[in-house]
């Protein structure tokens, strides 16, 4: 009997092991078959440049450029993850578009290199490729060939082929020019990193009970909230270095002294983010990094930059942020969602630094926190375009991308407003196309939603912009020529734009008015170029300039001389016969002509019968005509005034005797 039961005991295992084999076997083939098609396709793809091939935490990252000839095709790129423990395939990601033509007659310029970090041609196919750091004027055609050049400040310039600027990149936050945490770019883009510091607030919000995000905020208004001791995450984007970067203005600075002073009465802060171009370059004593931990490497990161100014990957680094926040959430550790984020945007890896405990998480410091360590990991979602706050018209594509780190994306549903969700097309890289026309002019919100393959949703992801199909215009309207001291009414036709406007009048005379509608008066002859200016509240300009002649002032009345009717019989408004009077049957038309001897021009002329105003005309053509058809019987007083640009009036009265 037992050795029947073992007989039997060991077929059913067999049995087992086989059903196991002709399971698997089959799994694991399709697997090695399937990295094998994935390697054979990277070593096929033409024109690939390997740029990075380094190992980051436990990933090994290989990431390819597309590049014809001396061409880089911005935005295609190959990037391969394989795991070093087991080196299987973690993540294969390609963009790689056809090029159906690239010029060969680039003409060659010269570029003054004692300011140049490094310099490129390269080509944007479509707009979308400029994504969150690029921006050009409207009038570029795409595919768009340029040169992007890179400067030891941290700017970046699009250089077209005749050597002219034609766009540029957000500056990297170096130590060049005076901004704040986030601050100025330039005049007109008052917050050229709003989307990095909204986004580093989005996640904060995430993590805290309350948050505070501010742009160009004073040393005073820094050190408020360091001190604090309820703040413990800080991020800040500013020109500077590791020891200080600029406040409210240039030549104001917050320093890593301040720090140490700031943060003498409370404890270490958790996480800090320095993000300056030099901002990690140095994490020793006397150094934000150092200040913020206060020396220690136990519970407490300090991550930023280093050498950003020059690094190829700045422009990546928004995307390159918002993953490191999205493993953060995801209960990764700190350093464990920085190695992440540095292998799924490796250009950036070599520019950034991670200082402190390798095993803090940050969301073990979130508020009423019940989560189970194993429970599932949410897609997330990130807009690239359009940027916050832009100007958008007509047909856009809105891009993104999504990650999820331990399933896929399935599916990609935007929002307009408060309107019907629609579906994205694609996952990770994903874009949908919105007619702007139909909605209003003005602000939008465009709201952004993951899900995977588990039906996980992501939380929102919101972008703020302005739509304006009504492009701002504005019109001076005023006389030709007028006198000197005499009071002049100027009037702004403006439309378009987002209301409320602001006007800048230039009068060419020493003196601006702010007024909409101002009143002024020359006082010296001549001939004078008035400039208007209209800002509307999102900083559209337009404007417009109109000349005006000032003479002496104009004492001479202006002239009228009638030239019909005459004392006579009218019948149907044709002269028959001479009277000594006017006589009317019907209809009849009055015909003047007006002198201008002073040289002031002609404001206007009037028509009144007995004392009532019934015609005003407002040209200066000085030959005029009023049609009398209404019926009336007997005398009546007809009278005529003529106005000039300097108040001095002529009138003139003729009774006519009419019947019909």
């Amino acid at each position: 009997m037992k050795n029947k039961y073992k007989k039997k005991e060991i077929l059913t295992f067999l049995i087992v092991c086989l059903f196991f084999i002709t399971i698997l076997f089959p799994i694991g083939y399709a697997n090695q078959q399937k990295d094998e098609e994935i390697i054979q396709q990277i070593k096929q793809t033409p024109n690939k440049v390997l740029l990075t091939d380094k190992t980051i935490g436990d990933i090994h990252v290989e990431y390819w450029i597309h590049k014809t000839g001396d061409i880089e095709i911005k935005n295609d790129y190959i990037l391969f993850q394989t795991d070093l423990k087991d080196s299987k395939i973690i993540k294969y990601e390609k963009q790689w578009r056809d090029i159906q033509k690239i010029p060969n007659d680039i003409s060659l310029i010269e570029f003054d290199n004692t300011d140049i970090a490094w310099k490129k041609l390269v080509i944007f196919l479509e707009k979308n490729d400029l994504n969150n750091f690029y921006s050009t004027d409207n009038n570029q055609e795409f595919p768009l060939l340029c040169w992007e050049i890179r400067y030891k400040n941290g700017k970046t310039s699009l250089i077209n082929t005749n050597g002219q600027k034609i766009g540029e990149g957000v500056p990297a936050p170096s130590e060049y020019k005076g901004f704040s945490l986030s601050g100025y770019t330039q005049d007109t883009l008052p917050d050229g990193w709003i989307a990095w510091r909204q986004n580093a607030n989005l996640w904060f919000k995430k993590w805290c009970i309350s948050t505070t995000s501010i742009s160009l905020p004073t040393p005073d208004t820094i050190s408020s909230y360091v001190s604090d001791s309820e703040y413990y995450l800080f991020y800040e984007l500013a020109h500077g270095a590791s020891t200080y970067f600029q406040a409210d203005s240039p030549g104001v600075y917050y320093y890593a002294s301040d720090v140490e002073q700031d943060m003498a009465l409370r404890d270490k802060m958790i996480f800090s983010f320095i993000g300056s171009c030099e901002g990690m370059t140095d994490t020793g004593d006397g150094t934000f990094s150092y200040e913020f931990r206060k020396g220690s490497l136990n519970d407490t990161v300090t991550i930023g930059y280093s050498g950003m100014g020059t690094c190829p990957g700045w422009s990546d680094s928004l995307q390159w942020q918002d993953f490191m926040f999205y493993a953060m959430n995801s209960n990764y550790t700190i350093k464990d969602a920085f190695n992440l984020a540095c292998a799924e945007y490796p250009t950036i890896a070599d520019c950034v630094v991670f200082v402190g405990d390798p095993y803090l998480k940050i969301i073990e410091y979130k508020e009423d926190d019940d989560d189970d360590e194993d429970d599932e990991i949410l897609p997330n979602v990130l807009i690239t375009y359009p940027t916050e706050n832009s100007i958008i018209n007509g047909n856009i594509k809105i891009t993104g991308i999504a990650d999820d780190l331990d399933g896929e994306v399935r599916k990609i549903y935007i929002q307009i407003d408060n309107g019907k969700w629609q579906e994205a097309s694609g996952t990770n890289y994903w874009e949908l196309v919105w007619d702007t026309t139909t909605v209003s002019d003005g602000l939008h919100k465009i709201t952004a939603v993951a899900v995977d393959n588990n039906n996980y949703q992501s939380g929102c992801y919101y972008r703020n912009v302005y739509v304006i199909n009504d492009f701002l215009e504005t019109n001076i309207i005023a006389l030709d020529q007028a006198s000197t001291n005499q009071e002049i009414s100027f009037q702004a036709s403006t439309s378009g734009g987002i209301s409320p406007y602001n006007y800048t009048w230039d009068f060419d005379d020493g003196t601006i008015s702010y007024d909409p509608n101002p009143l002024h008066i020359y006082k010296k002859q001549g001939e004078y170029n008035i400039k208007l200016t209209v800002k509307d509240s999102i900083n559209n300009t337009d404007s417009d300039t109109k000349d005006i002649l000032i003479i002496e002032n104009d004492n001479i009345s202006p002239v009228i001389e009638i030239i019909k009717p005459e004392n006579a019989l009218y019948i149907g408004n044709n002269k028959l016969l001479s009277l000594p009077f006017i006589l009317v049957i019907g209809d009849i038309t009055i015909e003047i002509q007006v002198s201008d001897l002073g040289g002031s021009g002609l404001e206007k002329v009037e028509f009144y019968i007995d004392d009532s105003l019934k015609e005003i005309f407002t040209d200066s053509s000085f030959v005029y005509q009023w049609t009398w058809d209404t019926i009336a019987f007997f005398k009546h007083k007809i009278t005529i005034k003529a106005y000039d640009n300097a108040s001095n009036v002529d009138i003139k009265d003729i009774d006519i005797f009419k019947f019909g």
